[in-house]
């Protein structure tokens, strides 16, 4: 059985789950993300323990940084935001990490193509 920090720390099949519900959903509570998470693994048939050093924080930052080294090319981050409608409640969510003038910008044919080879990789 292994710990859920020490899956959340390698990027595998957990991982591109949590993202398709953080895609599909616009965001998952921050306070419930051991429980989703340990979900997602059990759902992924990977047998997971929570020790005592697991908190919201430590598997969130874990998990942000993980997620973040394969989003990176595609200039897309997650991270931990508040929604100003819900002061007391802080949510994982994706956000893009181009700067304005790329935003604007028409995909080059090559640019279009890693974009969908690193896509299809994360899903």
């Amino acid at each position: 059985m292994k710990s859920l920090l020490h899956i959340a720390e390698k990027h595998g099949n957990p991982h591109k789950m949590l993202l398709q519900i953080i895609c599909h959903l616009g965001g998952v509570r921050l306070s419930k993300i051991v429980e989703v998470f340990q979900a997602i693994c059990d759902a992924a048939l990977i047998p997971t323990s929570i020790p005592e050093q697991c908190t919201v924080e430590s598997l969130s930052k874990a998990l942000v940084k993980t997620i973040n080294a394969v989003l990176a090319p595609m200039e897309l981050k997650i991270a931990v935001t508040t929604d100003y409608r819900f002061p007391d409640e802080q949510y994982l969510t994706m956000y893009s990490s181009a700067s304005v003038g790329k935003f604007n910008k028409l995909f080059s044919p090559d640019e279009l193509e890693v974009f969908q080879k690193w896509f299809n990789m994360i899903h």
